[in-house]
């Protein structure tokens, strides 16, 4: 005999219903808790994100603050070579050495010196003023520091470094041969030839002269 359910079919739809809605629930439940966590985690990466692109900017700034504090100690450096070789040149040091180095290479068996006159001039070149023409070489001083200017301060020199010889040779032969060997030395510029006369000295004839020149510094320039 079939067993006949006294249970009212609106019953077990209710249950139904009530189980699906648990089971919905239970769902949303589980998806709120997922989207919590994968909303934290996405927060925690974001601030760890943050805090690396801090420290990467930071050292960013800290790098573009050194190679400034490097290009600053660079050009202070090589301002200061430039100082350093601008009062060499201002001192004249070791010229004397060359120059008489230079005239001794020079001087032959056949020429003799009465005089030798070394003149060394240095003069401040105010702002606009002109540096007469063979009167010497300009000199201009870099600044203490980058971005000083070196004209506002009167940092322009014009120096002048003269010798003039006075002496006597065998012959013209002789003075000749003195002369271009004094113009090939590299310590002395613009030779020039002022006058020459015979005389006798010993019962011997001879050839008197006079000569001007100029001496190059260290560096090359010459007046």
């Amino acid at each position: 005999m079939p067993e006949i359910d006294m249970i009212p079919r609106s019953y077990h739809d209710a249950m139904r219903l009530q189980r699906t809605l648990a089971a919905y629930a239970t769902a949303a439940a589980l998806l709120l808790v997922f989207a919590l966590l994968l909303g934290a985690g996405l927060r925690w990466r974001i601030a760890s994100q943050g805090l690396q692109v801090s420290a990467l900017r930071s050292s960013i700034e800290q790098s573009e603050q050194a190679r400034r504090q490097l290009a600053l100690a660079q050009s202070r450096q090589i301002s200061l070579t430039q100082q350093l070789a601008a009062l060499t040149a201002l001192r004249g040091a070791g010229e004397i050495g060359r120059m008489t180095n230079a005239i001794d290479a020079a001087l032959g068996q056949r020429v003799w010196f009465t005089t030798l006159d070394y003149a060394r001039d240095a003069q401040v070149i105010g702002a606009g003023q002109k540096m007469p023409v063979q009167s010497g070489y300009l000199l201009v001083l870099p600044p203490d520091a980058p971005g000083q200017s070196a004209a506002s301060a009167n940092r322009s020199w014009r120096l002048s470094n003269n010798i003039e010889i006075k002496g006597s040779a065998t012959d013209h032969a002789a003075l000749t041969d003195f002369l271009q060997a004094l113009s090939a030395q590299s310590a002395i510029a613009d030779v020039h030839f002022l006058n020459s006369g015979s005389s006798a000295a010993n019962l011997q004839q001879q050839v008197d002269f006079n000569v001007m020149a100029a001496t190059r510094t260290s560096t090359g320039s010459a007046p």
